[in-house]
């Protein structure tokens, strides 16, 4: 559901990562589009990240990125955003040539949109 993705998207921004957590799993619970699956894996990539759980986080993000291969195109923005977010996450382990492999493939996109 949208709504608690929303909800755990305003806590994450006032750096509740544990509030924005209980919310996304929520959102995770009701989703049942694609899109909304994608968001909240997505989302619950990035606030495992803040926590610094980077084992759930790339877990996260991974499942981000599997279903929008699954369901977008190749080449769209949102697929992009979730390379961002996983290539800040190996920065931040100093796995940098992950890091530069995901940086690569959002840059792809960026510049064919």
């Amino acid at each position: 559901m949208q709504d608690y993705n929303n909800i755990g998207l305003a806590y994450q921004n006032s750096s509740s990562s544990v509030e924005a957590l209980v919310n996304f799993q929520k959102a995770f619970e009701f989703a049942k589009d694609p899109k909304t699956l994608t968001s909240t894996f997505n989302n619950l990539g990035t606030t495992f990240m803040f926590l610094k759980n980077h084992e759930k986080a790339i877990e996260n993000l991974q499942k981000a990125i599997e279903l929008k291969l699954k369901y977008l195109d190749e080449r769209h923005p949102s697929l992009a955003t979730t390379y961002h977010n996983l290539a800040a996450l190996y920065r931040t382990i100093e796995d940098y040539s992950s890091a530069l492999e995901y940086s690569n493939k959002a840059l792809y996109i960026d510049r064919a949109t």
